[in-house]
């Protein structure tokens, strides 16, 4: 039986989690679709909660919401005001678990 999925806006402890499932789901998920030098371009060598941390203290009307799941981030979303979805990235151990159409659910 699956944990269940929860939603919530982000805050700034969220960076870490953020960058972390912003790095490694470009590098192990999305890497089977680009080249390396795109995945170097996009991910960078490291995550970096920093540029994450400074999102989430100046996200003006853009929403970030996270997905938990037993505590802990598993997928992450923004919103723009404008209504495009700036960013949809989901941890590799929880895809196709249902929590990037709950993340779409809750940004629409």
């Amino acid at each position: 039986m699956r944990e269940t999925i929860k939603l919530r806006e982000a805050i700034a402890s969220d960076a870490e989690a953020i960058a972390s499932i912003f790095h490694y789901t470009i590098r192990r998920v999305n890497a089977n679709d680009y080249t390396p030098a795109q995945i170097d371009a996009w991910a960078g060598p490291t995550p970096e909660p920093e540029k994450w941390k400074l999102a989430l203290a100046d996200s003006g009307d853009t929403k970030i919401f996270v997905a938990c799941c037993g505590g802990k981030v598993v997928g992450y979303a923004h919103f723009e005001p404008s209504g495009r979805i700036g960013s949809l990235y989901v941890h590799h151990e929880h895809q196709r678990q249902g929590v990037a159409s709950q993340l779409l659910s809750r940004i629409e």
